[in-house]
């Protein structure tokens, strides 16, 4: 039997689900084996008004023992916390015989308990309408159907080249999949030709995927929250990499990269992971606040600021990796009313979020906040402000939303999706405006894959629908007045008043020698009639790179280990102005460099050494030539043993010599072996990159 071990105070018991439905109610009966004695725990599931709270009564019969937060409420990804109990202590004991009918309340819509999932312990039971069939699908604005596939597309992600890809677990997260659920697959939409490709993940228990995210060098990673693994997807090859398992029941929920690492959400427990492209390691890192759930994640410099999205915490949270990885908690409002959900930073270094079932979005001045404490007893915490989303047009949602993707754009507006009111849409923060648009169909379910491609359109997963969807958004509204950078010598004496600069210009695309860095032109005031670009190059100062005048540009060899910026200059009837962008970089080096010097250096590194000779020594040296500033490590294995490593770091492009030290579990290997093949793996990291990895086998002889 698979099942689930729940511990008592002095029994061991096993939990196997029975499962009926009648008359639009669903009741969930386990099967509890205590010793020689059984006791069954009977759960069902009947909503309440939602300004009382929804409701869950359970039943339990002895011996059984089960206590508050045992319990929660999954819905739509997010997690409540029992806000009552009717069991007045924190544990109940049921003695032999005897029955005990507990009511538990949560602080959730009427829709999350008739969509949602009961949560006991680790076990996971669908209540109320969860069972009933999704909508058809119904077209909506540029809607491309990915109907071929395992369904459920949830997380995207755009490429350089302006193709989406998603994730298409096959099952809707409540907050997991059900066992024996098929693998997931991973997909790519061309949105010109509208051809959708699929690759389904291997056939390995739990392998449904959620969320995706590109690393510097093009690869495409995955989390699957089932089986607790991070994995990684060639889109050169069109080939799995491989998965790599994290810390079990963490469920890896969102993720992305700072300083070439891997960050995760563990939205199963109270945690955020590390994982190491290049060794696979990972390390996990405990919120202070238990039970909280973490959702989104979003990487500012050496900050990752998270949700935390337990309607019991309803915190956002900020992992500091410049300090020592310590996390800070900010209160959203008192007394706690969202499930925040994803998150985004804005040009100023502000996070912003959805916030779930409360419908409405917030952001955080840090300046401002203080970690641990609101401040007002009631409302908005110090440093928060948030904005409730208007009201649908039509019926969809039946009076309940669900705020749930976000990005934001070069223009600084916020884009987000409701997944009950199927609506798509931008707030603007220089105005406090809506603007929202209602797809064709309620059961489309605009959910978590909101992302933006190379261009700047909005797109979104329409999970029950099994499509994508692309909304092309219309240019951003002027901004009020402010100063700006000043016009450039030279105006006319026209009545038109010259460009002014809202919001200044930025850089999009990868940062990589041979990859196309594009400039966006910001937000101007006064009706821009035409943009030019000059390009710098940024060591001690900042200069012109020749013909770089164009609004894209290719970083070439003499960029490596430098940072660039992009000069716009805005011009209409009345003159013309100059905003300067933010400094990206440093400019890594292209992947063929890389493999290049890693290829030389694997060769050079096997070329002539002997067993007799590395039981000799216990060390040997190479040359290198880094192609750029960054760490190299150098280990070599033999039957799951070490036997050599090497690691050094390079400030910038140069050469050195390595020094290849032999472990020593490699000494007692070698000492015992006349002949041994050995796989030498070489990774170079460069800055805010992922590592590339290099490999070769080779037989080493005695002599």
């Amino acid at each position: 039997m698979d099942a689930h071990a729940v511990h008592g105070n002095t029994h061991r018991t096993r939990v196997r689900p029975i499962v009926w439905g009648f008359l639009g109610l669903v009741v969930v009966q386990l099967l509890v084996l205590a010793g020689n004695a059984s006791a069954r725990v009977a759960v069902s599931a009947s909503a309440t008004a939602a300004n009382r709270g929804s409701g869950v009564d359970v039943t339990v019969r002895g011996p059984a023992t089960v206590a508050r937060s045992d319990f929660k409420l999954a819905a739509a990804g997010d997690m409540f916390a029992v806000r009552r109990w009717s069991g007045h202590r924190a544990r109940v004991v049921v003695p032999p015989r005897r029955a005990r009918r507990i009511r538990l309340t949560f602080g959730a819509p009427r829709a999350a308990v008739e969509d949602g999932a009961l949560v006991y312990r680790s076990r996971v039971f669908r209540l109320g309408r969860s069972a009933v069939a999704r909508a058809a699908q119904q077209s909506a604005i540029n809607t491309f159907p990915v109907t071929h596939g395992v369904g459920d597309p949830w997380g995207t992600a755009a490429d350089g080249a302006g193709r989406i890809w998603f994730a298409e677990p096959g099952c809707d997260f409540a907050p997991t999949c059900a066992r024996g659920t098929a693998p997931g697959q991973i997909g790519v939409l061309d949105p010109g030709s509208g051809a959708v490709t699929v690759y389904p993940l291997p056939n390995i228990p739990g392998n449904q995927p959620i969320f995706v995210a590109f690393d510097g060098a093009g690869i495409l990673w995955f989390t699957t929250p089932n089986n607790d693994r991070i994995g990684a997807f060639n889109p050169a090859t069109g080939s799995f990499i491989g998965q790599w398992s994290v810390t079990s029941g963490s469920g890896p929920w969102d993720l992305t990269f700072a300083g070439g690492q891997i960050w995760y959400t563990e939205h199963l427990v109270s945690a955020i992971g590390h994982f190491d492209p290049a060794t696979h390691a990972h390390q996990d890192f405990q919120t202070p606040t238990g039970n909280s759930n973490p959702y989104g994640i979003v990487a500012s410099g050496g900050q990752l600021w998270f949700t935390e999205n337990n309607s019991s915490v309803d915190q956002v949270g900020v992992l500091d990796t410049t300090r020592g990885n310590a996390i800070a908690e900010y209160p959203i409002v008192h007394p706690s009313s969202g499930t925040p959900h994803l998150i985004v930073m804005d040009a100023n270094g502000h996070p912003w979020w959805t916030e779930g079932w409360s419908n409405t979005i917030a952001t955080l001045n840090p300046a401002v906040a203080t970690p641990g404490s609101c401040g007002p007893a009631t409302g908005a915490c110090n440093g928060v402000q948030r904005w409730q989303l208007p009201p649908p047009s039509s019926n969809c949602g039946g009076g309940q939303a669900h705020a749930s993707g976000i990005t934001i754009d070069a223009a600084g507006r916020v884009w987000l999706d409701n997944s009950l009111t199927a609506q798509v849409g931008s707030f603007t923060p220089s105005t406090q405006t809506f603007d929202l648009t209602t797809l064709s169909g309620c059961g489309l379910h605009p959910h978590d894959g909101l992302s933006l491609d190379p261009a700047g359109n909005v797109w979104f997963d329409e999970e029950f629908a099994n499509a994508l969807g692309e909304l092309i958004p219309p240019p951003a509204p002027p901004a009020p007045p402010a100063p700006g950078l000043g016009p450039a010598a030279g105006q006319s004496g026209s009545s038109v008043p010259p460009p002014v600069n809202k919001a200044a210009p930025t850089i999009r695309g990868s940062r990589r020698e041979a990859h196309t860095l594009a400039a966006q032109n910001g937000s101007w005031a006064n009706g821009p009639t035409a943009f030019s670009y000059t390009w710098q190059r940024c060591l001690r100062r900042c200069a012109n790179i020749r013909r770089a005048t164009s609004r894209s540009y290719r970083p070439t060899a003499g960029d490596i280990d430098a940072k660039v910026r992009v000069v716009v200059t805005a011009s209409n009837a009345g003159g013309s102005a100059r905003a300067v962008s933010r400094i990206v970089g440093p400019i890594g080096p292209s992947l063929k460099r890389v493999n290049e010097a890693l290829s030389r250096l694997l060769a050079a590194s096997t070329k002539g050494v002997t067993i007799a000779k590395l039981r000799r020594s216990g060390a040997y040296s190479r040359a290198f030539t880094a192609p750029s500033g960054g760490k190299l490590r150098l280990f070599w294995y033999a039957r799951h043993v070490l036997v050599a490593a090497s690691e050094r770091r390079f400030a910038k492009a140069h050469g050195a010599r390595l020094t290849i030290q032999v472990t020593g579990q490699g000494k007692r290997l070698l000492t015992r072996s006349s002949r041994l093949t050995i796989g030498a793996k070489a990774v170079f990291t460069a800055a805010h990159e992922a590592g590339i990895v290099g490999r070769k086998r080779v037989t080493l002889h005695a002599h």
